[in-house]
């Protein structure tokens, strides 16, 4: 993520010059694409990542999981 070379951009009110990179990304749905999904991983497992890196309990994450897949098959 790049930072802006002039002005601010803000997110939940703050400039994201304050925020810990991985903390922005996580939380404004930064989505892991091409060279960072795992090739061993399945399609589910690959959506479960950052869930489980940020310790969300299993309920709440295979929700997410069925969201992201049922979002995926809408768009094809």
């Amino acid at each position: 993520m790049l930072l802006p070379s002039e002005g601010k951009v803000l997110v939940q009110g703050r400039s994201t010059a304050a925020w810990d990179p991985i903390r922005l990304r996580r939380g404004m749905g930064y989505v892991i694409q091409d060279a960072g999904l795992f090739p061993h991983f399945t399609v589910a497992e690959n959506v479960a990542l950052i869930p489980t890196l940020e310790n969300w309990d299993a309920p709440r994450t295979a929700s997410r999981i069925q969201e992201m897949l049922r979002l995926g098959r809408s768009r094809s």
